[in-house]
Order: C-alpha cells, then sequence, then structure tokens
C-alpha cells in the first residue's frame, strides 16, 4: 500500500483577513488637549494657568497662580488670610477677618473703624474727623493718653479754661468756672491785685495798674477816707469794721435807731464788717465786705434804696446789690460800682443823675428811683464819684460823668451846652485822669504827673484857674503840679 507524504498546504485569502486596530492612551502633559481634559499645556506645573491635572487653574484650588493670584487656601472662607478672590487680606479691604474688629473698605483712619481694623474711640491716638459736633463719638481732638492736665482731656474734647482740669504749663489755675471775681477768673490766670479785676471778697478794688498814687492803691484798696460827712451828720469807720456817727439825727441820719441828737460818736445800730461809708443829705451808706450795701437816713428821694419812701433810723439793705466794692454819696442819689465793673444808683433823678436813660423833669415817673437802677452804656468802672451830678473812670482810662449840666455851667465836662443827660457823657480830654472828685456843680481829677483839671461851675473860683468863668471841658489848675490828692464839695 503507498503511504502519503505529508504535505504544506497553504490556503491564501486575500480580502477576507480580520483587520487589528491599534488603542492610543490620552496622557495629561502631553501638549494635547484631549478628551477629558480642560486644559494641557504640556507641563506639569501646578502654578500657572494649566495645572498638572489638566483643570484649568481657578481661585480656591490650592494652587497660586504666578501673576494672578496673591494667595490660594483651597476654600471659599471670606475671613480668613486669603480672601475668596485668591488677594492677601488686609486691613481696608472691607471684608473684616477674624483678627479684625472691624473692616470699613477704605483706609481713611479717621472715621469709626481706624487704619488699623478697629474700631475708634477716644484715647486711641487717632483724631475721628467724620462726625459733626454734637453727635455721639464726636473728637475735637485725640492724643493717646488718658492724662487730664494737657491741651486734650479724656473725653476727647479740647481743654478750656472753666473746664475743671489744669492744663500745666498752660493755665496757673482751673476752678471749673468763668467766674471773673473769685480767685481764679476767666483767663485761668491766678487772680491779683492789678489784673483789672476785683477779686470778690479779697480786693475792695482794681484798676489793672500797679500806681499806687490813683483811686485804688496796689494793695487793691480804695484810697479813701474812713470819714463819711453828710449834710446833717458825720460818721466815722473804726479799725474793727464797725461804723460810729454823730450830729442832728431827726431824720435817722446817725442811725442807732432813734431821732434824738447825738453830739458824741454813736454806735450805728447793729452793722459790722463794714469796709466803707458815704455821706449824702441826711442819709448815710455803708459798704459790708460781703458785697451789700446798707443805708438809714431821710428817704423822701428814695435814697436809702430799700424801694420806699419812708425815713429808716437803722440801717436797711439796698435792694438787689450784692457784689459792691465801692459806694458814693451825692446832694440826694447814691451810686455803687459791682465787682464786674457795671455802676448802679439811686435815689433823686429829676436830671438823669441815676444814668439809666430816664429823667424826672421829662417823666414825672421817673423822679425817684427807690431801688438801684444800672447805668446804662458804661462797662469796665474802675472807680465812682457822686455829688449834684455822677461820674466814672474806667479800665481804658476813659472819664464819664452823667445828670445835671447846666447850658451856662458845663459840669459834666463834655463841652456841651445840654441841661442835663441821663446816660454818660465822655469827659473832654480825660486821657490819663488817676483821680476823680465830682461836686455840686464842679469836678476835679488828678493825672499820675501831679497836674489837676477841673470843670464846671466856677462862680466863687472852685475851678482854680484864676477867673470865675465856668468851664464846661477840663481846664488846669494853676500853681499846683505835684498833686497827691484832690477833693471837691458842693
Amino acid at each position: 500500500m503507498k503511504r502519503l507524504t505529508p504535505s504544506l498546504v497553504l490556503f491564501l485569502s486575500i480580502g477576507c483577513a480580520p483587520t487589528v486596530e491599534s488603542t492610543v492612551v490620552a496622557q495629561c502633559g502631553n501638549g494635547t488637549v484631549e478628551t477629558g481634559e480642560a486644559c494641557d499645556d504640556g507641563n506639569t506645573v501646578n502654578t500657572d494657568a494649566c495645572l498638572n491635572s489638566c483643570e484649568s487653574a481657578r481661585c480656591g484650588d490650592r494652587w497660586v497662580q504666578d501673576g494672578v493670584e496673591q494667595c490660594d487656601d483651597g476654600n471659599a472662607l471670606e475671613a480668613d488670610a486669603c480672601l475668596t478672590n485668591c488677594e492677601t487680606a488686609r486691613c481696608g479691604d472691607g471684608v473684616q477677618a477674624l483678627w479684625e474688629r472691624c473692616d470699613d473698605g477704605n483706609d481713611d483712619p479717621g472715621d469709626a473703624c481706624t487704619g488699623y481694623c478697629l474700631p475708634a474711640r477716644c484715647g486711641d491716638g487717632v483724631h475721628r474727623t467724620d462726625l459733626t459736633e454734637g453727635a455721639e463719638g464726636y473728637e475735637a481732638c485725640d492724643d493717646g493718653d488718658l492724662q487730664q492736665n494737657d491741651a486734650c482731656l479724656t473725653d476727647c474734647s479740647v481743654a478750656s479754661c472753666g473746664d475743671g482740669f489744669l492744663n500745666e504749663g498752660v493755665e496757673e489755675c482751673e476752678d471749673g468756672n468763668l467766674i471773673d471775681t473769685d480767685a481764679c477768673p476767666s483767663t485761668c490766670l491766678a487772680a491779683r491785685c492789678g489784673d483789672g479785676v476785683v477779686w470778690q471778697g479779697q480786693e475792695r478794688c482794681d484798676d489793672g495798674n500797679d500806681n499806687n498814687e490813683d483811686d485804688c492803691d496796689n494793695t487793691c484798696y480804695p484810697r479813701r477816707s474812713p470819714l463819711s460827712t453828710g449834710t446833717r451828720a458825720s460818721c466815722i469807720l473804726r479799725v474793727d469794721g464797725i461804723p460810729f456817727c454823730m450830729g442832728s439825727n431827726s431824720r435817722g441820719s446817725v442811725g442807732d435807731g432813734t431821732t434824738t441828737g447825738r453830739t458824741r460818736p454813736t454806735q450805728v445800730a447793729e452793722l459790722v464788717g463794714i469796709t466803707q461809708l458815704a455821706g449824702g443829705f441826711s442819709v448815710n451808706c455803708a459798704l459790708k465786705s460781703d458785697g451789700t450795701v446798707w443805708c438809714w437816713g431821710e428817704n423822701n428821694n428814695g435814697q436809702v434804696g430799700d424801694g420806699t419812701e419812708e425815713q429808716r433810723n437803722s440801717p436797711v439793705q439796698v435792694s438787689g446789690l450784692t457784689n459792691t466794692v465801692e459806694i458814693s454819696g451825692g446832694t440826694n442819689h447814691f451810686c455803687a460800682r459791682a465787682s464786674d465793673g457795671l455802676v448802679w444808683c439811686w435815689g433823686l433823678n429829676e436830671n438823669g443823675s441815676c444814668g439809666d436813660g430816664t429823667a424826672g423833669r421829662d417823666d414825672e415817673e421817673n423822679q425817684l428811683k427807690t431801688t438801684p437802677v444800672q447805668v446804662q452804656g458804661l462797662e469796665n468802672a474802675v472807680a465812682i464819684d457822686v455829688g449834684g451830678h455822677s461820674c466814672a473812670r474806667t479800665a481804658d482810662g476813659s472819664t464819664w460823668c452823667w445828670g445835671l449840666n447846666g447850658a451856662e455851667v458845663g459840669s459834666l465836662g463834655s463841652g456841651t451846652q445840654d441841661e442835663f443827660s441821663a446816660t454818660p457823657q465822655r469827659v473832654s480830654g480825660d486821657d490819663a485822669f488817676v483821680e476823680l472828685r465830682a461836686g455840686a456843680r464842679h469836678s476835679c481829677a488828678r493825672k499820675a504827673d501831679g497836674t489837676v483839671w477841673c470843670w464846671g461851675q466856677n462862680s466863687h473860683g472852685e475851678l482854680g484857674i484864676g477867673s470865675n468863668e465856668p468851664q464846661n471841658v477840663p481846664v488846669q489848675v494853676t500853681v499846683i503840679d505835684d498833686a497827691i490828692a484832690i477833693a471837691s464839695a458842693g
């Protein structure tokens, strides 16, 4: 039998063999944006616009994008060190961080939230300027300390005289008020003799100078005699402040509570602490150390000043006067100078002697002023004197008179021919007068150089000018040029 030899049989199939496709896997970082990738920049850098995960960089992805983000903490919290816009948190960005007390989105240090992102408060050293005066939180100043004795107080108000806190180096004193007549006046410079303000209870006068030759000496005591003479009685003031009077007493001029004439000094009833006496027509007055004024005697013209026209045989208090430092008596009226420089008068006002702008010859209702009235238009008086008219010197050196003038006499010294003036008229050429005395119808004044000048009626030669001609302006007295004191009588 024939064995068959195995042989290789090849089958060729053309066009019928199966196709095998090759698969390419996408790779992040190959530079080609492929399916599933948001970006592919061909690198593995995480700080550019495309992360190495082929995701687009964004704020909050924890990667700080160079040149775009200041920070990136991978969260959406606004109050931490990196804001949701990937900017570094800072004071003034408008977002209050955990370590900030406030953040108003500006860099103005002078509003409710300071430049340190702390709420504004008095004493933080930052002057708040966003509020108007009177608003809650308003600061006039802020010096950052808690000192009450510097220019800015602890309530952030500017230190001022009268606030009760001594501003060291600026104020000499501080008593918490603006009273000019106490130990610490409204300038906060300690009161002293010569400062021009009468220190109530300590000074009797203060004309603002150290001249010892004028009406107010350099101890601030009036250069007045402790004697007083009226038309019916005379009075003496003892060193212990007790007054004594003597003379006719039918009208109560002695003031001892009786109407019995006294030929020896008799103590005035119940008056102590007296510092000055003044006399008029059948009336005497006394000034007490507490600033009150007391009068007694005939009162037919209201010159006792208690609001009546009743005779007073013992002293009664003049109405309304509590801070008086000087008194002066005239023919039928009296005047008082207060510590604030104002002048008050009472009594017969027929010719405007009380100086309040009224006169009895014009209006019978104003004939008498039974209580004190303020002299109009007169301030800062440092001395007064009363006769048939009234006169005063003021702190600026000027001299003023009011009341009866007389067209042919000129008692007021203003150069006018008016019969009277119910308000003060400035005396002509009054520069440098340091002492003033008023008589019945004339007046005299002394200058610091020792010369004396007089004006008014001169029928008896009382002006001392070598003639009997009246003068309606001051003229210099002849012969004397070294006077140290003057007086004028009726």
